[in-house]
């Protein structure tokens, strides 16, 4: 299904709550035309493949809340940078993730609080969240861990 511009119409929304419902996959340009966004919910769909130009058109999202969904199953998640720079906090929570890859978190230079929780994490690797200065909270509840890299958060 191409959803392309499907909300180029509503430029002046602010908060979009697409929670509890059956998405599957976000395309490059879906959210086109969104580019007042502060606020984006796709929690609790089934959402497991995400072109990393979605998001692109929302250079003032502030929040998005992806948890619940199976980005696990599907190709990896990528925030490229530029794309979400204002971009505050973060809920990949329940998505059946193995790791958090600096790919994750990287291009997400605003990003003050994260939450992974309840996902298959076992270890957060060396410099892992060493580039995310602004982090205030983090939260990797309810994983795998193990054991806790020394390297994690020193950006070396």
């Amino acid at each position: 299904m191409h959803l392309a511009g499907v909300f180029r119409r509503i430029v002046n929304l602010v908060r979009l709550q697409l929670h509890n419902n059956r998405l599957t996959q976000l395309g490059d340009g879906v959210f086109n035309g969104l580019a007042n966004l502060v606020y984006l919910t796709l929690n609790i769909n089934r959402l497991s493949a995400v072109d990393p130009g979605a998001w692109h058109d929302l250079p003032t999202l502030v929040t998005l809340m992806l948890q619940d969904n199976r980005l696990g199953d599907g190709p990896r998640l990528l925030f490229p940078g530029g794309a979400l720079d204002r971009l505050e906090e973060l809920r990949l929570d329940a998505n059946r993730l193995a790791a958090i890859t600096p790919d994750i978190v990287a291009g997400l230079p605003s990003l003050r609080r994260f939450y992974f929780r309840s996902n298959e994490v076992e270890a957060l690797p060396l410099n892992t969240f060493g580039g995310n200065r602004r982090l205030q909270l983090l939260d990797v509840s309810a994983n795998n861990i193990t054991q806790l890299m020394p390297d994690a958060f020193s950006g070396k």
